[in-house]
């Protein structure tokens, strides 16, 4: 099994065991804004790339929504090429609760 893929399904069962609802699983960042256009109730995302993230056709979609995310980047992301991100990063490795701590406090503390 992909480790990216063991993850996504951790941080989602962690963020189902919170009751929260996830949409995801979508191949390429073109699903993902179809998903987005179609879901009109979407709160927050989660982006997980690791290339040129932040001219990401996805994180322009997020913005024009002003639907918040958190970038998942890869573990060899610099720590000054995070700080000039202005949105939430979290750098490899990580744990399923860190993210799902970031949802439930844009989500009010589910």
């Amino acid at each position: 099994m992909d480790r990216d893929a063991f993850q996504a399904g951790y941080v989602s069962s962690e963020l189902g065991c919170r009751g929260i609802r996830v949409l995801g699983g979508f191949a390429s960042a073109e699903e993902a804004i179809q998903a987005l256009q179609a879901e009109p109730n979407i709160r927050a995302a989660i982006v997980a790339q690791a290339t040129h993230v932040m001219a990401s056709p996805l994180v322009d979609a997020l913005k024009r929504r002003n639907v918040p995310y958190l970038l998942l980047l890869p573990s060899n992301t610099m720590k000054h090429e995070t700080e000039i991100i202005e949105t939430p990063v979290l750098a490899k490795p990580f744990a399923a609760y860190q993210v799902a701590d970031w949802v439930s406090g844009i989500l009010g503390g589910i």
